[in-house]
């Protein structure tokens, strides 16, 4: 099986997607598709499903040019798309979206629909058993997590038999276990013959899954290397060295050591040390969004080995109140219902609880709370109700809380996640005012275009170990390596 799209072009007005990109992937191997965001990773793909039609070029299956080329057509043909915007339909069980479709696909078997209904159903219903999903084939889509959602349109593509499979950021946004059900059937494909195309900006997904990886950046393939697991810093060098246009940067001679991290070790990392000081951000590539290889896991003492030094004295930090107390502000953008109080206003949940209680003037209050929704471009009103803001919006408010609770260590997890360019401008503001205030910024984030332009200290973590340290000295320079750092 061979997917190959030759000088294919597409432009949207004066602008170019996509300039003469030819690729090849190949059934049986995981062909990962890495560029910041922006780059036409989501248009090649759906130009490659049918989905978005190509202004010139080729689509060649087997080396048959498809010259008439639909959604309708790639089904039929065997190719399928799937990213993190659900097409299961909220109203219908599990079992009904997992059947929905199925006789506009023909290439599967010739066994007819009855036969080919039948063993889908065995099928969920075994799968559903052998990784423990949190469902039942009866279960309304609707009632179910966004994680699993993701798990079944996975699977959903996986059971219609594809030839090759396209897909586009799918885990970015799903739980540590969903993750590794997503990986397992991704490879199972694969081995089935499947030719698999993985898109994603977070390197380290990307290195996880892939044979080969392709980078996407204006607007052009410009390098194609198979992916060497054993020395996985190679690709990294490849993609710090491939920025180009970086986020805004702020440069701050940093000062005392804030926070530090010496030999840690637990059941996902393996010897993790780091520091932060004031006025610097340490930029962290790799680690888990939650669970053991995580920050909140050192933070809160889930540890068997190493220590955490606070201003030159060791902390043992058990609770959130405990981060509280010590000047320790975090944030994980993803997980926000954890952080949001429903049903209370954007005022009430801007402002930290001891702000309010030292300010009780409500039209200070309101002034305050104002002043952040403009710094942020944040177009709702102190008084509406937090659950009609977008998901945006609801992060920008988050990160205005954070700021306002005037902590010394500021820890983001991945917080511009899915959210739009300028919205992500506007924290990358924020974060560096506070990087100017003297505070340190522990950001961690698999978007390497992010890190890139952000960070002063730039840390890989790969399988729980840190594999590469960098110091990102000015926005005018290239990221260097450091041995010194490494060692440190």
């Amino acid at each position: 099986m061979e997917f190959r799209i030759s000088a294919v072009n597409k432009q949207y007005g004066d602008h170019g997607i996509l300039e003469n990109v030819n690729l090849t992937i190949f059934g049986g191997e995981i062909h990962g598709i890495v560029g910041y965001n922006g780059a036409g990773k989501s248009t090649m793909a759906k130009i490659m499903a049918g989905m978005i039609q190509k202004d010139s070029g080729k689509l060649l299956i087997d080396q048959v040019e498809m010259k008439e080329w639909d959604v309708h057509r790639a089904m039929r043909r065997g190719v399928f798309y799937v990213d993190s915007r659900t097409t299961l339909l909220p109203k219908l069980s599990v079992r009904e979206n997992m059947l929905y479709g199925l006789n506009s696909v023909s290439h599967i078997w010739p066994f007819g629909i009855m036969r080919n209904r039948k063993w889908m159903e065995r099928e969920l219903d075994a799968s559903i058993r052998r990784f423990g999903l949190e469902c039942r084939p009866e279960s309304s889509v609707g009632e179910l997590s966004n994680s699993v959602r993701e798990v079944l349109e996975l699977l959903r593509a996986k059971m219609f038999h594809p030839r090759v499979l396209l897909i586009d950021e799918l885990d970015s946004n799903v739980n540590h276990r969903c993750q590794e059900i997503i990986w397992q059937l991704v490879r199972e494909m694969r081995d089935d013959g499947t030719a698999i195309m993985y898109i994603s900006h977070q390197v380290n997904q990307v290195l996880e899954v892939s044979d080969r990886i392709s980078v996407l950046m204006d607007a052009h393939i410009v390098e194609t290397i198979r992916n060497d697991r054993e020395h996985p810093e190679s690709m990294f060098d490849m993609m710090f060295r491939m920025v180009k246009e970086r986020p805004p940067k702020t440069i701050v001679a940093p000062q005392a050591k804030l926070i530090e991290f010496s030999h840690i070790s637990n059941s996902r990392l393996k010897d993790f040390s780091m520091y932060v000081r004031e006025g610097e951000i340490a930029g962290v590539m790799g680690l888990e969004k939650e669970g053991m290889a995580s920050i909140e896991s050192i933070l809160f003492h889930q540890y068997h080995k190493g220590k955490v030094y606070y201003r030159e004295s060791e902390v043992k930090i058990e609770t959130p109140k405990d981060a509280v107390d010590s000047g320790i502000v975090f944030l994980n953008a993803n997980v926000m219902e954890d952080y949001l109080f429903s049903g209370r206003t954007v005022m009430e949940n801007m402002l930290p609880y001891m702000l309010r209680v030292k300010c009780r003037d409500l039209q200070k209050q309101r002034e305050i709370c104002q002043v952040y929704l403009d710094k942020l471009s944040i177009d709702v009103a102190p008084e509406d109700i937090i659950d009609h803001v977008s998901s945006g919006y609801q992060k920008k408010i988050l990160i205005a809380r954070n700021i306002l609770a005037e902590g010394e260590l500021y820890i983001f997890n991945n917080p511009t996640d899915n959210i739009d360019v300028v919205s992500k401008i506007d924290i990358y503001n924020i974060i560096n005012e506070l990087k100017r205030r003297g505070n340190g910024i522990i950001l961690v984030s698999d978007d390497y275009h992010e890190i890139a332009g952000i960070s002063d200290v730039i840390i890989v973590v790969k399988g729980g170990e840190i594999v590469r340290k960098y110091y990102n000295f000015s926005t005018d320079e290239k990221i260097m390596f450091s041995e010194e750092q490494k060692n440190a």
